[in-house]
């Protein structure tokens, strides 16, 4: 490691590392419970790879990554990141109806993941180069143009929980950029009666419109209802009752690590993944789930604490890409397991199984420190 390097070790955020740390190590205890019963001890194990993995990573895009100079590859990365994605539609094999994963040897990788730093680098950029006038309605025609290609794309895998991340990063990016909040609401209002206009356009005549796929439109309708699913809460509901069954059975103090439960008896589905909150919940209580959810807060307040402290416009924006990716995750989450949300299939960060999304969030939180570690001319 050369000189600079060791000096950039004496800027490091200690807090924000060691609350990732603590998170992951939460995150494979709550894995090991999660799957225990099914007899997929393995998954920890692997977890556990992808842990060390990416703290090495974070760390070594902190010190060796100087955030200033992604500008001059960042459209190389755009270029790649959307011929990949066109590339998935065609040569990933469909797993769960979707196209969206890819086997490396002896594991799987979900490439959509990985776009979304590259998206931020990009508009990072374009927002930093806004110059000190008033905002218009054709300020968002180039950032739409940023965010379409690779919204699209992934929405035809489909894969509609990172597109919803997709539309997080850019509004929270916006935000900080000083784009009107009024605009910002009167966008996301409009956007979302849009939505559900086609949706109930989709529902009313299934025949002449299919902008969702079948299992899309139905997380929607058991959304709100999850017994309206044509088996009496058995088909597309069940994942949403079992749930919210889990986190009632948590209680204040939780059912504990060994608990008889629905995650120990099998009946929540995916535990490990999607409804890790769930399992979460009903192992902890609700003492538990506070404590989680705090640690949770910690990490995207210190991160937004290093974000507001970057050397310029361009690292600050970055910051906010990818607090607002991870607030994202969180949010919706953490939503979907109690039914506030439709199910999407977003993790939750540093929680959640899944060797993509964790590398992912720790390359994105890597780029933060990297501007947060170079906001003062080093002379010590």
């Amino acid at each position: 490691m050369g000189l600079l390097d060791r000096r950039l070790l004496k800027t490091l955020d200690l807090p924000l590392i060691a609350l990732v740390m603590v998170l992951m190590a939460c995150g494979l205890v709550l894995i090991s419970v999660a799957v225990r019963a099914r007899g997929m001890l393995d998954l920890v194990e692997k977890q556990a790879v992808f842990a060390v993995a990416g703290l090495a990573t974070m760390l070594a895009v902190t010190l060796w990554v100087d955030y200033r100079t992604l500008p001059r590859v960042q459209w190389y990365l755009y270029g790649a990141a959307t011929a990949g994605l066109a590339a998935m539609l065609v040569v990933a094999p469909e797993i769960n109806g979707c196209r969206c994963w890819i086997q490396a040897g002896p594991v799987s990788l979900q490439p959509a993941e990985f776009v979304k730093p590259i998206l931020i680098l990009v508009l990072a950029d374009r927002l930093a180069r806004h110059e000190d006038r008033p905002w218009t309605w054709l300020d968002l025609v180039p950032v739409g143009a940023m965010v379409a290609p690779l919204a699209l794309l992934v929405l035809k895998q489909p894969d509609l929980g990172t597109v919803l991340v997709f539309f997080g990063i850019t509004g929270g990016m916006l935000l900080m950029a000083g784009y009107p909040v009024w605009r910002l609401f009167g966008l996301a209002t409009a956007g979302l009666a849009a939505a559900t206009g086609l949706v109930w356009a989709q529902l009313r005549f299934p025949d002449k419109i299919s902008l969702l796929e079948p299992h899309q439109l139905m997380r929607l309708v058991v959304f709100i209802n999850p017994y309206n699913d044509g088996q009496n809460g058995l088909g597309a509901g069940y994942h949403v009752l079992q749930s919210r069954l889990a986190v009632g059975n948590g209680r204040l103090f939780g059912q504990g690590l060994t608990g008889t439960s629905q995650t120990a008896t099998s009946f929540l589905p995916e535990p490990q993944t999607d409804f890790i909150f769930a399992v979460a919940a009903e192992t902890l209580g609700f003492v538990g789930i506070t404590l989680l959810v705090l640690l949770l807060l910690a990490l995207l307040l210190r991160a937004l604490h290093d974000t507001t402290q970057a050397g310029d416009t361009y690292g600050m924006l970055l910051g906010a890409g990818v607090v607002s990716m991870l607030a994202t995750h969180f949010i919706i989450n953490a939503g979907m397991t109690v039914g506030l949300m439709p199910i999407t299939g977003l993790p939750l960060p540093f929680i959640s199984y899944g060797g993509s999304n964790l590398l992912t969030n720790c390359i994105s939180l890597g780029l933060l420190m990297s501007a947060y570690a170079r906001r003062h001319k080093i002379l010590f």
